[in-house]
């Protein structure tokens, strides 16, 4: 099953990691009040149309781009892909560990971390170096 690309949204100036997002229905926000059950540190970024978007709680909304990175977050991105070191990041919040995501993504546990750490620095998280 192929993983979709990572969903940012802005709001307020600042652009966040979207972890999930359910229709804003009866249903969707059951739905997504279980999820949050599920991950204790996802929580309502906003309402946005039709849609009710998930964040991660520490996420603090100043995705650092590309050109700010640390060195070993670039040699991240440029061995495993933005998609999976934002993938990885991701997973951390259902409380996957390193061991856990790097058989996910086919990497040792080392790769595994570093992934994780560009992934936060692409989402705007504090930097690791």
């Amino acid at each position: 099953m192929p993983t979709p690309e990572p969903k940012f949204v802005q709001h307020l100036g600042r652009s966040y990691l979207v972890v999930a997002q359910f229709p804003n229905t009866e249903s969707g926000i059951k739905e997504s009040n279980q999820y949050m059950t599920r991950h204790p540190k996802a929580g309502v970024l906003l309402v946005e149309g039709d849609q009710v978007l998930l964040s991660h709680s520490d996420d603090k909304g100043t995705g650092t781009g590309p050109s700010n990175m640390t060195a070993k977050a670039k040699r991240a991105v440029l061995n495993y892909g933005a998609g999976v070191c934002l993938d990885a990041y991701r997973q951390t919040f259902c409380g996957d560990g390193a061991r856990t995501i790097a058989l996910s993504f086919d990497l040792t546990t080392r790769q595994a971390d570093a992934a994780i750490d560009a992934g936060r620095e692409l989402a705007g998280g504090t930097a690791f170096a």
